[in-house]
């Protein structure tokens, strides 16, 4: 599959999301036998429900960020790919060449978000599309056709192939920054501010949480941690109110045992 890439159209989303629930529901089947099998088990079903959740909302129709999205997703794949012989180059020609499907596919399942009124803040809308237009505008997947005309397992008609791709790539990244920006734009929410259940919903996907929401409050009384089965302890320091460092215990059954402190946190 190195030769292919993520369907990003709605309907890649929601053969995802099916083949999801079916996970879910063939997991919540199985019989727990010890503790390691209750472990395993309650920790992948929080993972498919969290991430069900955020399905559910539509998250996927609105996933536009400078930091992390789709599109930054698709760009960096080749990072990560094999360049050890000419299958693993012949791997990235395909992929190369299927950019502008891909980035297509993501318009398409954005504009289904517009027209729904599920959309991302304009802010994130105009930062992704000076994101991808940095791309385009440097010629980033020229890169790789630069690399492979250094080495010697990649064959002149792989290497022509890869230049006609990555002219396609480079130009698709370009339209894609313009729609951002002149199309999206104009639909996306105006406030930065997600909301408190999006934010809820995210704080639970980074965190593993199932409450706690947001930092404990300035002053709060420390806590110490209580016996029990420790499923993650998380500590944050927060730049933008006061520096302030926070720690939080977070445990099988549940239980979230936090402290704030203004200086060093505690070994």
């Amino acid at each position: 599959f190195d030769h292919l890439l993520t369907d990003l159209s709605p309907a890649g989303y929601e053969a995802r999301a099916a083949h999801l629930r079916t996970s879910l529901a063939a997991l919540r089947a199985l019989p727990v036998t010890n503790d390691d099998d209750r472990r395993a088990k309650e920790f992948i079903t929080e993972r498919f429900t969290t991430s069900l959740a955020a399905i559910d909302a539509g998250e996927w129709m609105r996933a536009i960020s400078a930091i992390s999205s789709p599109a930054g997703r698709l760009r960096s794949t080749f990072d990560l790919m094999s360049r050890d012989g000419e299958h693993a180059w012949a791997d990235i020609v395909a992929r190369v060449a299927a950019v502008p499907n891909s980035l297509g596919q993501l318009q398409a399942t954005y504009d289904q978000g517009r027209a729904q009124g599920i959309v991302a803040a304009r802010r994130q809308a105009f930062a992704a599309a000076d994101q991808a237009a940095t791309w385009a505008t440097d010629r980033w997947f020229d890169s790789l056709v630069r690399e492979a005309a250094g080495r010697d397992d990649v064959p002149a008609p792989l290497q022509a192939a890869l230049a006609e791709a990555a002219a396609a790539a480079n130009t698709a990244y370009g339209a894609f920054a313009g729609y951002l920006r002149d199309t999206y734009a104009p639909d996306a929410d105006p406030n930065d501010g997600c909301g408190p259940q999006r934010y809820a919903l995210g704080v639970r996907a980074f965190v593993l949480d199932k409450g706690f929401v947001g930092l404990p409050p300035v002053g709060a009384t420390p806590s110490t941690p209580e016996d029990g089965e420790l499923v993650l302890h998380w500590m944050v320091r927060s730049v933008t109110i006061g520096g302030l460092q926070s720690r939080a215990w977070v445990y099988a059954d549940g239980r979230i045992v936090w402290s704030r402190h203004d200086g060093p946190l505690p070994e």
